[in-house]
């Protein structure tokens, strides 16, 4: 949940009290209805922003036109990305946050019975004192599974009560710990171009993000996406660390979501499969690309290789970044900013700043961060070029993996202008 801890309820066992159970009956109605209705708030808001990023595209540029009117199609199109990054940061992420059963919502749901209900402690109780339900709050909220299979790594877990099944779906949703126990779906999703997809598969100990050991102009990160290079040192505020040392765990998260683009130490994941933006309205992908999911179950647990109690370098990591308990949790491990530098070496945003803009564009795309990607937690592929599914099928044999589904999705951009170029 993006705004607040998981909750979940848990009906008691009335055993032979019908009044009671009539009542308790109309409780989990009134509990079960609010839960769809979040959900329906959220699908129409999906909906709405691809509407509003499709309305809001770029207008293609003729070169055919005289350089005057190329240069006032430009200048539209900057124009409409700020419509754009705008609506998203300040529109449809805090609708998005403001979604979902909380214990707020709860709370004015028996504040509406009238007295029938009402909320002590870890329950809801009957007017007559009669426990209806438990109340579980953050990790509480969560069991584990006994049953879990297919290769899983990481203990699978899934809510309690009758919250855990997902209204347009029968089963309940899994999830995970990420390497700081915070609950993660299980599942998480990305696109890909189709070259990079190539080197997932023939990573065979995983994909380290595409800058780590690569010598680049910015970067010299030498096999470590830890390493602090002079263009980091540069524009980050590090206190008093230095070239060829390392940034921390909270650091790492937050400069690559924030350099992801130019220099990649991570993979960026999401939780979610809908469509998703990036932070000037342009959609991920490609139309001759896949769009992957994998399986966090089976992504190892990193080891600490040195500095954990800094939470250093390590040989994995995996990072929820957009829930209630990364961003506002546990003080120690939430979600931090690093503070910007100008040309003279002085601080020109200060951390807080930086760490409300990142937690804006992670809570936007309910973003992960994993370290190092290994192929065999691949569990489906779409591809978004169906005449490629033969070739891509044969890839996934060579590597082993000739058991995972392959299969055709089209690419949500209608218009190539909807996609980064």
């Amino acid at each position: 949940m993006l705004y607040d801890q998981a909750v979940a309820i848990v009906m008691c066992d009335l055993g032979d009290k019908p009044e009671q159970r009539a009542a308790q009956s109309a409780l989990k109605s009134t509990l079960m209805t609010a839960h769809r209705i979040e959900r329906d708030l959220k699908a129409d808001l999906e909906v709405l922003k691809d509407s509003m990023m499709r309305f809001w595209r770029d207008r293609k540029i003729d070169p055919e036109l005289t350089p005057h009117e190329q240069k006032s199609i430009k200048q539209d199109n900057q124009a409409l990305k700020i419509q754009r990054r705008d609506w998203l940061r300040q529109v449809y992420v805090p609708s998005l946050q403001q979604i979902g059963l909380s214990m707020n919502k709860i709370k004015a749901l028996i504040k509406e019975s009238r007295g029938l209900f009402y909320l002590k402690d870890d329950g809801i109780f009957l007017a007559d004192h009669t426990k209806l339900a438990e109340i579980y709050v953050g990790n509480a909220a969560f069991e584990e599974k006994s049953d879990a299979t297919n290769g899983a790594i990481r203990p699978i877990y899934q809510k309690k009560g009758i919250l855990r099944i997902r209204i347009d779906k029968r089963e309940a949703t899994e999830y995970i710990k990420d390497d700081f126990g915070r609950m993660t779906r299980r599942y998480a999703y990305v696109e890909k171009n189709y070259d990079v997809f190539k080197l997932i598969l023939e990573a065979v100990d995983g994909l380290s993000g595409k800058n780590v050991g690569v010598l680049g102009v910015q970067e010299k990160l030498h096999g470590n996406a830890f390493r602090i290079g002079p263009g980091t040192l540069k524009k980050w505020d590090l206190g008093d660390k230095k070239v060829g040392t390392n940034l921390d765990f909270r650091q790492l998260a937050h400069i690559n979501q924030e350099e992801g683009s130019t220099v990649q130490r991570a993979h960026p994941l999401s939780s979610t499969s809908k469509h998703l933006h990036g932070n000037e309205g342009y959609r991920f992908g490609r139309h001759d690309g896949v769009k992957l999911k994998i399986d966090l179950a089976k992504i190892p647990i990193g080891k600490r290789t040195r500095d954990p109690a800094s939470m250093g370098v390590t040989d994995q990591a995996l990072l929820n970044l957009y829930s209630w308990d990364a961003q506002y949790g546990n003080p120690d491990f939430q979600t931090i900013g690093v503070a910007t530098k100008n040309k003279t070496g002085t601080v020109d945003t200060n951390a807080d700043v930086m760490k409300a803009h990142s937690d804006n564009s992670t809570g936007k795309n309910r973003e992960l961060m994993l370290l190092r990607f290994p192929r065999d937690a691949i569990v489906q592929v779409l591809c978004h070029d169906e005449t490629a599914i033969n070739e891509v099928k044969m890839m996934m044999q060579d590597a082993h993996l000739g058991h995972v589904a392959v299969l055709h999705e089209a690419h949500a951009a209608l218009h190539n202008s909807e996609l980064y170029e």
